[in-house]
């Protein structure tokens, strides 16, 4: 017994019998394919399946807590608190990434107006910045509306 204990724990190029046996099996490429498919399995219910009995889990319970609603009319009302800024508008450029504004012109009238009560807070007159020549008018409650791209500026009570 002691001659086949020291002939499996013998020692082969540093490594002992059992590494070498265990080396040999996992070499195969069957035993490959085996683990590859078993960890792609894994992979699959780990990201996708879980999650997703997850989310079907939760709105069971949401289903659960809340009651069966009945439909309910409510009519409402909206107010328009602001103005057009020009009389006939049109939107040259939409609010999108990069631009966080809209543009609204004006084809036959050269007149703008403010959209709300306020007082002119900043006037400039410029060529070489973004917005050119510009106004800044200031309105209550912490509003403020940005008047740009303007030929010319001239402010009348």
């Amino acid at each position: 017994m002691r001659k086949f204990l020291k002939k499996v724990c013998r020692s082969y190029q540093g490594r002992n019998f059992a590494s070498r046996w265990v080396r040999n099996i996992l070499a195969r490429n069957w035993v490959k394919k085996v683990f590859e498919v078993n960890i792609a399995t894994l992979w699959f219910v780990a990201v996708v399946v879980t999650p997703q009995v997850e989310v079907a889990n939760a709105r069971q319970e949401i289903e659960n807590l809340t009651p069966p609603s009945q439909e309910v009319n409510i009519e409402t009302k909206t107010e328009t608190t602001l103005a057009w800024p020009v009389r006939e508008p049109e939107i040259s450029q939409g609010y999108h990434f990069g631009h966080w504004a809209i543009d609204i012109v004006d084809s036959k009238d050269k007149n703008i107006f403010p959209i709300d009560k306020g007082w002119v807070s900043q006037t400039v007159y410029s060529k070489f910045v973004a917005y050119g020549n510009h106004l800044t008018i200031q309105h209550p409650g912490g509003r403020s509306s940005l008047y740009a791209h303007l030929e010319s500026i001239s402010v009348k009570a």
